[in-house]
């Protein structure tokens, strides 16, 4: 993995999946539902369109592959896509999966004060973060 200093936001509560071309991807375990990070791993991006158009095409790219093989592994209602960067300006990407009937449904999971998972639950949702993420050819 790069050696590029990710705000300890998206850390917390998240595990390292991967890295291709050049973005991290992190799976949040700890969520009440299937939540994917991607962290392009160029520093001082805040916005999409400080990447290149190339890197802005990798981005678009893995968000869409990702979505895909997220909403195929958890047949979850909806896939939201986001990149607000409102209170944390490092550029990320989420892609989570919703169900109808979650905690917060319909509205953003941004602001729902949900529980966290137990740490078998956690366990088992890494688990099924990692089986999405290996799915790709990396």
């Amino acid at each position: 993995m790069s050696k590029i200093l990710i705000d300890s936001r998206l850390v917390s509560g998240s595990a390292a999946l991967a890295e291709m071309s050049g973005i991290q991807v992190r799976g949040k375990f700890t969520a009440p539902w299937p939540w994917l990070v991607l962290i392009p791993m160029k520093p001082g991006c805040v916005e999409i369109f400080d990447l290149s158009d190339a890197e802005q095409s990798e981005l678009g790219r893995l968000t869409v592959a990702l979505a895909r093989a997220l909403k195929a592994q958890t047949r979850c209602d909806k896939i939201n896509i986001a990149s607000l960067g409102n209170v944390v300006p490092q550029l990320h990407v989420h892609i989570v999966a919703r169900f109808v009937g979650d905690p917060g449904w319909p509205g953003p999971n941004f602001s729902v004060d949900a529980p966290r998972l137990s740490e078998t639950e956690a366990e088992r949702r890494l688990n099924e973060l990692q089986r999405v993420v290996a799915a790709l050819p990396q």
